[in-house]
């Protein structure tokens, strides 16, 4: 489910550009984290974390499985994806109004903030299955949960401000 998104998110963003980023180096480190991003999900699927037990002895990496290795590589790709994300901020406020329509601005921002909900998930997640502690855990799934759906919801969002914008 988690490929079908990601596919989706990166059709959209390739096919109908909405105010992307500008930096050369920018595009092309953010092209290795998305490509770092798929990578992983195929690795770290449910049959992959399987088929990658078999492979690896995981015990040998300091990780009791599989899907605590995936857990902490993700939480690394967002501290990369981070950067990306504040430097796009970064070109969206400098020289506002020049050549840009106002609802292309709103849906790359909107864009970048549906990134950042995401970030908070993905590490939430990192810590849900990483904490031996289960008060901490608990919370961890609860703000997985909350940022999940805030997440669908800037999704929805974005979709009708871009459907707006390349009207």
């Amino acid at each position: 489910m988690k490929l079908a998104s990601i596919a989706a998110t990166t059709a959209a963003n390739k096919l109908v550009p909405m105010e992307p980023v500008q930096a050369e180096p920018i595009k092309v480190f953010s092209e290795i984290i998305l490509t770092a991003n798929i990578v992983h999900k195929l690795v770290f699927c449910s049959l992959g974390q399987k088929a990658l037990g078999k492979i690896i002895n995981i015990n040998s990496l300091g990780v009791a499985d599989t899907r605590g290795l995936g857990a902490i590589i993700d939480a690394v790709i967002v501290l990369n994806s981070v950067l990306v994300t504040g430097w796009h901020f970064f070109e969206l406020s400098q020289s506002p109004g020049q050549n840009r329509s106002g609802k292309k601005v709103v849906a790359a921002i909107t864009d970048e903030v549906t990134k950042i909900v995401d970030y908070i998930s993905r590490l939430a997640r990192a810590i849900a299955v990483k904490d031996a502690d289960e008060d901490t855990k608990q919370v961890a799934v609860l703000v997985r949960a909350i940022t999940y759906n805030v997440h669908t919801g800037l999704l929805l969002f974005e979709a009708g401000i871009g459907g707006e914008a390349i009207a």
